[in-house]
């Protein structure tokens, strides 16, 4: 439970909430294929989640990519992104958050931070995020997670309070380390499914999703 100080009345409204798609990996673990060119349904996974992502009313999405750049651009011709390329891909995760942060407009009041990865994240929850993060009376100072039986899973809805902490990250940390130290901001937001935990990392995962 949050402390008391944290409990604020509900916003009626939405605020404005920018999106990240971390989609620069190097899939190690999928051999010589990316994953996130891999299509489910037809769909290739960075295109999946992207969708889901702006069809859950995310005005201002970045998608951050990193390994085979122009065939992930590609992969999202027609969608409204911007697309930002981390020249430091390889070394982790971190250098990803910190750029699509940087390339958020300065009119957004948080930014959900999706992974590219992980093609079962439907609008509903995106939507639904955005809706109750929103009501917080101090959402740029909280960070909003969705939690299935027990636990937290992705995507993350960061306040813009924490925008300098995550763009100053480095290795693969992600925003683990910011979340770590700052566990009185946390908002948890219960979804039904498991979607939430299931991300593709080797050809196994990508059959058992259908591809």
């Amino acid at each position: 439970p949050l402390p008391r100080k944290m409990v604020e009345r509900r916003r009626p409204s939405t605020i404005a909430i920018g999106g990240v798609l971390l989609a620069a990996g190097l899939s190690r673990r999928m051999g010589d294929v990316n994953k996130l060119l891999a299509e489910i349904e037809g769909e290739p996974l960075v295109r999946r989640a992207a969708r889901a992502m702006l069809d859950g009313g995310i005005m201002d999405l970045v998608v951050v990519t990193g390994h085979q750049h122009d065939d992930v651009v590609a992969a999202l011709d027609g969608l409204a992104v911007s697309v930002v390329h981390n020249a430091d891909f390889a070394t982790g995760q971190a250098g990803s958050v910190a750029a699509g942060i940087a390339a958020l407009p300065a009119t957004v009041s948080g930014a959900l931070i999706a992974l590219g990865d992980m093609p079962f994240i439907v609008p509903e929850l995106v939507a639904e995020m955005i809706r109750d993060h929103s009501g917080l009376g101090d959402h740029e100072a909280r960070i909003s997670f969705p939690v299935y039986a027990g636990r937290r899973g992705n995507p993350v809805l960061w306040g813009r309070g924490f925008f300098d902490a995550l763009g100053q990250l480095d290795g693969d940390m992600g925003g683990r380390q910011v979340l770590r130290e700052n566990p009185a901001a946390v908002n948890s937001i219960s979804w039904h499914d498991d979607s939430i935990h299931h991300d593709i990392d080797t050809p196994r995962d990508l059959a058992d999703a259908g591809a």
